[in-house]
């Protein structure tokens, strides 16, 4: 277990490399197929205020008690 938790940062940021090149991918993808950049840039906040406030909330929970 404590080979597993020394890993886990090395883990988690090569995660965030491929979920990051997966984006750069897809953005690369939508722009070629004349996609608009507004749009585009609208969708990636919308999504990522989807996520990141249920996350907030779940986390801070106990600070809003």
């Amino acid at each position: 277990m404590a080979l597993a938790n020394g890993m886990k940062p090395m883990l988690m940021m090569l995660v965030v490399q491929v979920v990051q090149a997966g984006v750069h991918i897809f953005f690369k993808l939508a722009i070629s197929n004349r996609v608009s950049v507004r749009v585009l840039l609208a969708y990636r906040f919308l999504l990522s205020t989807a996520v990141m406030v249920p996350l907030a909330f779940f986390f801070n929970r106990q600070a809003l008690s």
